[in-house]
């Protein structure tokens, strides 16, 4: 798409402005997909999937918790790193719950 080296043409100024646009971007998407994740859409799609693959349902509040659980314990912390990793900064732990 494009025809020139960014090693040569682009100055080192630039190629810091370009790394925070993308730290910036990165940033945005991983938190819109963390916002998601907390909303009540993201367990039931989990629910119709398990659903799915196992043609039982989960309709209770103890088991939808219990999905809610596996959630925070999988995903959370699989978000924590890859927002440290981006930032370059390693964040406080995680509390379990």
């Amino acid at each position: 798409m494009y025809n020139f080296d960014f090693t040569k043409k682009i100055t080192l100024m630039k190629k810091e402005i370009v790394k925070s646009i993308v730290d910036d971007v990165v940033n945005e998407k991983l938190s819109q997909l963390i916002e998601e994740m907390s909303q009540s859409e993201f367990t039931e799609m989990i629910c119709d999937m398990y659903h799915d693959q196992t043609g039982e349902l989960i309709e209770d509040d103890e088991m939808i918790e219990e999905v809610n659980e596996v959630i925070g314990n999988k995903v959370l912390p699989l978000l924590h790193k890859v927002m440290e990793y981006v930032i370059g900064v390693e964040l406080p732990k995680l509390e379990k719950s």
